[in-house]
This record gives structure tokens, sequence and C-alpha cells, in this order.
């Protein structure tokens, strides 16, 4: 699975009427691995359906858009940050055949 995230980080100052404004935009392309479990029960004419997923995304880091120096956002010690997409998907519906 790919998965493509964008962040925009925008701020606005004012200081005595001085308003200072910038924008910081971020992107970022994971890849990752899913497994689901799909469960059907029939009951008269419709059927309870029930899932579960489980995707671990590897992170990539977080690169400024329009800068071709490779730059990345980082945390204060240093460590790159990155999207962490991974995580459990549960659900429960009802559906009807035609």
């Amino acid at each position: 699975m790919l998965a493509y995230s964008q962040f925009n980080i925008t701020s606005d100052n004012n200081i005595n009427g001085l308003i200072d404004k910038d924008s910081i935009d971020l992107n970022s392309l994971d890849y990752g691995l899913g497994a689901g479990f799909l469960c059907e029960y029939p009951v008269s004419f419709f059927v309870l359906r029930g899932y579960v997923d489980l995707d671990v995304f590897l992170g990539t880091k977080l690169k400024l858009n329009g800068n071709d120096d490779g730059a990345f956002l980082t945390y204060q010690n240093g460590g790159k940050v990155t999207t962490g997409l991974s995580g459990i998907t549960l659900g429960l519906g009802v559906v009807i055949p035609l």
C-alpha cells in the first residue's frame, strides 16, 4: 500500500498592529502492508458483516515542499518526524443483497 500525506503549518502573529504570516508545506510518501478479516452472518433477508483490519506503515520523514536540498522536519532532539499511520480498523454493518 502507498499513503501520501500533505500538511500545512500556518502561523499568524499580530503584535502592535504588525501582522506576520508564515506558512510551511510538508509532504510524505509512506509504504505499508495490510491484512484484514471479514466475517458475514446471514439473518433473514440481510447479512451482518464484521471487519477487522491491521495496517502497518513504514513512516518516512516529512519533507518541505519546494525544497530540493532534502530538508525535512525534526524534533528538538534531532530525530525525524514521521507520519505514523499504522493502526487497526474495526467495522460492523448490515448488508442487503440485491
